[in-house]
C-alpha cells in the first residue's frame, strides 16, 4: 500500500517539483510525478510496514507536503483557512 494524493493539472510548476524529487534523501521522502495530465504526490514509504505511530507522524507530514505542493501549483499562498486537514477534498488522499 503506498500513500498518494491528486496536487490538481500538470503545469510548469508541477513539472519543476516532479524534478527536484529527492527520493529517499530525507525523511519523509515524498515524491510528485505526473499520470495523466495530473501532477501526483506519492509517498515512498509503503504505509503497511510502519506502526500507527509512524503511521500517524507519516501522515501528518504528507498532508503539510501535500498542502504546501499543492498552494505552490495552484499559485495560492497557505491561509488557515485552506490549510487544515478538514479543507482537503475526500477524493485527494488514496491509499
Amino acid at each position: 500500500m503506498v500513500l498518494y494524493a491528486e496536487l490538481g493539472e500538470m503545469n510548469p510548476i508541477s513539472e519543476q517539483l516532479a524534478k527536484s524529487n529527492i527520493f529517499g534523501e530525507y525523511w519523509p521522502s515524498h515524491v510528485v510525478s505526473h499520470q495523466e495530465n495530473t501532477a501526483v504526490l506519492w509517498s515512498q514509504q509503503p504505509i503497511a510496514m510502519l506502526n500507527v505511530a509512524a503511521l500517524e507522524a507519516w501522515v501528518e507530514c504528507f498532508i503539510q507536503d501535500l498542502i504546501e505542493k499543492q498552494a505552490a501549483i495552484s499559485d495560492v499562498d497557505p491561509t488557515p483557512e485552506n490549510t487544515q486537514p478538514t479543507n482537503i477534498r475526500p477524493h485527494m488522499i488514496s491509499v
